[in-house]
């Protein structure tokens, strides 16, 4: 009896070793991003959405493939649009869930994310398209043609269009602010009529919003993640400009940037709003760059 325990002692203590190796050898497949599982959508990925426990695909064939988390399967493929798909998203009107996609061909459609059953169309076109979100009943979508367009989801209706300085390639919502990334490597937060900047040195292409935290991705492969404090901002006071920054060196690369080298080589008038410095001879130039930045720094 007592050998008999002993045993069945030894073999609880092996399994239990035996399934802690396991876990460890798992933790360490996950530390190493070794791919573990390939899965086939059939055609080229161009943009996805998660939501409800499922991988939304959006195809270049114009379908939308729907991929379960929990099995592990591919088990929806329906179609959308005769071009590819630019970026899907997803939403909720009640209980209803709802699937928001935006093709090249400009359409932008709401669906039932299970069967891919039309609810709506949204009125216009978005032509080339950018970018897709949905907030608080509105639908936004920017275009390369430095637009914002904003639709009431209920309707489709077309409320208002934005002209923006640069195409928004993302767009998030933060305590009432349309956050957004762009091509000229600008975060532009947009309230009404009054908006504010924070500035990276790359395009920014992929962006999200944590509380005060904006991060964003550009094409370098670089994330920089910048705070957000409406209470301290950092305004360019030239005279054409007026832009707002979140962030002192965001003014000083604006500076650079856009306003460095303005005016006719051998005399200068700083444009700087109640300044009427001068410069003039073979260093006005230098003398130029540092009286700006001094504005910047103070």
């Amino acid at each position: 009896m007592q050998r008999a325990l002993e045993k069945d002692a030894l073999r609880l203590k092996r399994n239990a070793k035996q399934h802690q190796e396991k876990l460890e050898a798992r933790r360490k497949k996950k530390r190493t991003g070794e791919c573990t599982n390939t899965f086939d959508a059939e055609a080229p990925i161009i943009c996805t959405a998660l939501a409800w426990g499922k991988i939304y695909l959006g195809l270049q064939t114009g379908h939308v493939a729907v991929f379960n988390l929990k099995s592990q399967k591919l088990q929806d493929n329906f179609f959308c649009s005769n071009t590819s798909l630019s970026r899907i998203t997803t939403s909720t009107e009640g209980a209803q869930k709802l699937l928001c996609t935006i093709s090249f061909d400009g359409g932008i459609t709401v669906r039932d994310p299970s069967t891919g059953l039309l609810f709506r169309c949204l009125e216009g076109v978005v032509q080339p398209p950018c970018y897709i979100s949905v907030n608080n009943g509105t639908v936004y979508t920017s275009s390369t043609d430095r637009t914002i367009r904003i639709h009431e989801l209920r309707t489709g209706i077309l409320q208002k269009v934005y002209e923006c300085r640069s195409a928004a390639t993302g767009l998030r919502f933060h305590k009432g602010l349309i956050v957004c990334c762009s091509f000229d490597g600008l975060i532009r937060c947009y309230r009404a009529k009054v908006r504010s900047c924070g500035e990276t040195s790359s395009t920014s292409h992929f962006m999200d919003v944590c509380g005060p935290l904006i991060a964003t991705g550009n094409r370098k492969g670089k994330i920089e993640v910048v705070k957000f404090d409406k209470s301290s901002l950092q305004t360019c006071e030239i005279r054409s400009c007026n832009l707002k920054f979140a962030r002192e060196e965001d003014l000083v690369h604006h500076l650079k940037r856009e306003h460095i080298g303005l005016g006719a080589k051998g005399a200068m008038t700083c444009p700087w709003n109640q300044c009427q410095m001068s410069f003039s001879g073979p260093n006005c130039n230098k003398d130029f760059e540092k009286h700006l930045m001094d504005h910047a720094c103070t």
